[in-house]
C-alpha cells in the first residue's frame, strides 16, 4: 500500500526525485506530478536539527526514570552529541501529543475485570489527581484523566473514555469506596457491567493490578521530586503510558508488551518507540484520503 502523499496537493502520483542528504542521514525525495513540487517524506522526524536515534533514545532514557540532567549526561558521553534539556521536554510534549492522538483511535480487547483508581501527585505546591483504569489480564491501561479536583465531573471522564475506548463491555468494574465512582459508573454503564466497590484495607488486597501500575508511576515520579507545570505533568504523563502500553514489556506477560497481549501488535520491532512514530505517519497520510 503507498502511504506516501504529497505535502502540498496530498496527490499519491508521484514519481523518484534522488536522495537528500541531512543530518538526519539519507532520505529519500519524491516530486508530485500533479504540482510538479519536490518533498521528503515525513517520518515524525521532518526538519529537526537533532537525528532522530538521539531524539529517540533520550526520550526512552527519560520514561525509564533518568532524570533530565542524566539524560543529557548518557548523550554526551556515549554519542558526543551535545543536547539541552529544554528541548528533551520539548520533544516529550509534541510525541506525546500526537502518539495520544493516534493510539486514542486504537481499539484494545478487553479480557479481564477493569480496576479504576486514583493517585495523588505533586505538581508546585499544589496536589493534583491522577485516574486510570486498566484491564486486569492484559495489563493495558484503557483510560487515564489528569485533573486539579477529585470530584463527580472527573470520574464521569475516565468512565466517558473507558466506555469508548474499546468495542468490548467490561465483565466488572472495581474501584475503591470513592462515592463519585458510583455515580460515574451507573450514568456510562447502566447494569450492563458489574461495578465491585473495595471498601477496607482487606478488599484492596484484590486491587493489586491498578496499585501495580500507580506503583510503577510514583517510581517514575520520585526523580523529579514534583511537576513544573500542569500541562508538562500532563504531556509526561501521557507519553509514559504510552511507553508502559506499547514499548515495556511486561514481566508477568511473559515479555510482551499489555498492546501486544490486548490485540494491538503493530509490529513494531526492536526499536518500538521510533517504529510507533512512523506508524503515527503513516496513519496521518492514510486518514488524509
Amino acid at each position: 500500500m503507498n502511504f506516501v502523499h504529497c505535502r502540498f496537493c496530498k496527490s499519491t502520483n508521484l514519481g523518484n526525485y534522488g536522495n537528500r542528504y541531512t543530518k538526519q542521514g539519507k532520505k529519500k525525495r519524491y516530486k508530485c506530478k500533479e504540482c510538479n513540487r519536490t518533498f521528503t517524506y515525513d517520518d515524525g522526524f521532518l526538519n529537526m536539527k537533532t537525528p532522530r536515534h538521539i531524539v529517540v533514545e533520550a526520550l526512552q532514557l527519560y520514561l525509564e526514570g533518568l532524570s533530565l540532567s542524566k539524560v543529557q549526561y548518557h548523550i554526551k558521553a556515549f554519542h558526543g552529541f551535545k543536547i539541552h534539556r529544554p528541548s528533551i521536554l520539548y520533544w516529550m510534549k509534541k510525541y506525546s501529543k500526537l502518539l495520544k492522538d493516534f493510539i486514542k483511535k486504537q481499539k484494545p480487547k478487553i479480557k479481564g475485570d477493569v480496576h479504576v483508581d486514583e493517585v495523588f501527585l505533586k505538581n508546585r505546591e499544589e496536589w493534583n489527581y491522577f485516574w486510570d483504569a486498566i484491564d486486569r489480564d492484559t495489563k493495558y491501561v484503557l483510560a487515564t484523566n489528569w485533573t486539579q479536583e477529585r470530584d463527580d465531573k472527573s470520574a464521569k471522564q475516565l468512565m466517558h473514555d473507558l466506555k469508548y475506548c474499546s468495542d468490548d463491555t467490561p465483565p466488572a468494574i472495581v474501584t475503591d469506596g470513592l462515592w463519585e465512582y458510583i455515580r460515574a459508573v451507573k450514568f456510562y454503564f447502566y447494569h450492563r457491567c458489574p461495578h465491585i466497590r473495595l471498601v477496607g484495607l482487606p478488599d484492596k488486597l484484590f486491587n493489586n493490578p491498578i496499585e501495580r501500575l500507580q506503583n510503577s508511576i510514583k517510581e517514575r515520579y520520585k526523580v523529579m521530586r514534583c511537576f513544573n507545570s500542569f500541562e508538562s505533568a500532563r504531556a509526561i504523563l501521557d507519553m509514559w503510558i504510552v511507553y508502559y502500553n506499547f514499548i515495556r514489556p511486561h514481566m508477568s506477560l511473559g515479555g510482551k508488551t499489555p498492546a501486544e497481549v490486548a490485540g494491538l501488535d503493530l509490529d513494531l520491532g526492536q526499536n518500538k518507540l521510533m517504529n510507533l512514530i512512523f506508524f503515527f505517519n503513516i496513519y496521518s497520510e492514510l486518514s488524509l484520503t
